[in-house]
């Protein structure tokens, strides 16, 4: 709901600083926080020109560097994560007269070990679409790769919802699994399957 600098028209007003500096403090830190819950939702590449933007704003914010980086890196853009990290020390160092904090360093060491632990955590799929220890589904060729290319739509911007539809045992629940299973069709990758009602 932020529209624009807060308190504009009181800008000129010497007491009205604080309170001007609070508010957009307010603001960046709520930023920050958001961008950490869409990085855990594995929501980054929405997240990278946005995060970019605000580091290129506040260079020295090193929360907002280190989500940079996280971003980028999950991105595939590895290169690009270190390059961000090494203009925010050159920032810190040249203009603060201070190298960057412990976390931002270990999450640029981290970076170029390509540590396990900067991939997001694997969300669980919901009992009703695991299929591990399932017989393989014989028959649906068709409707899963017309489930495939709906998603991968979709995932582009070009797509929509898509309901399954149909009577009761039918194998709904069963198709929608193997969908999300065989493509790898998880929150990381932008896609969102869950089982509705039984109906």
């Amino acid at each position: 709901m932020w529209r624009g600098p807060p308190l504009a028209e009181l800008d000129f007003a010497d007491f009205a600083q604080t309170e001007i500096r609070r508010l957009e403090e307010l603001r960046r830190t709520a930023l920050e926080m958001r961008a950490e819950a869409q990085l855990q939702l594995g929501d980054e590449a929405r997240l990278v020109g946005e995060l970019e933007a605000l580091v290129s704003a506040h260079p020295t914010r090193e929360r907002l560097v280190g989500l940079s980086m996280l971003a980028l890196y999950r991105c595939g853009r590895q290169t690009e994560a270190l390059e961000a990290y090494r203009d925010a020390r050159r920032e810190l160092v040249e203009d603060v007269g201070v190298e960057p904090g412990p976390q931002l360093r270990r999450l640029h060491e981290a970076v170029l070990q390509h540590d396990p632990s900067l991939e997001p955590e694997p969300k669980a799929l919901p009992h009703e679409l695991d299929v591990a220890g399932a017989p393989p589904l014989l028959g649906r060729d068709g409707e899963l790769a017309w489930l495939w290319e709906r998603w991968a739509r979709a995932r582009s911007g070009a797509g929509t919802l898509v309901t399954v539809l149909g009577q009761v045992g039918v194998g709904k629940s069963r198709l929608v699994a193997e969908t999300a299973n065989a493509r790898r069709c998880s929150r990381r990758r932008g896609g969102h399957v869950r089982p509705g009602d039984q109906r």
